[in-house]
């Protein structure tokens, strides 16, 4: 789970610095949807990011209980 969110985060990443330069370099959008835009991936990133790491602290959890380690 956490190697596919980890994918996902890289390719939110990837895709906003690919339409970074295109806006730097050609005008495809107007100030305000570029911002929603990245704003939008932005938020999409760090909620895909939050959701790995708490799931991945579960199955942690989980296994450590699994084994005796945690009560």
């Amino acid at each position: 789970m956490v190697k596919k969110a980890g994918l996902g985060c890289l390719y939110i990443f990837i895709f906003w610095c690919v339409l970074l330069m295109l806006e730097l370099w050609w005008d495809i959008f107007p100030a305000e949807i570029f911002l929603k835009i990245s704003i939008s991936l932005g938020i999409l990133f760090f909620a895909l990011l939050a959701i790995a790491v708490v799931l991945d602290q579960l199955n942690s959890d989980k296994k450590l209980k699994d084994k005796n380690y945690l009560e």
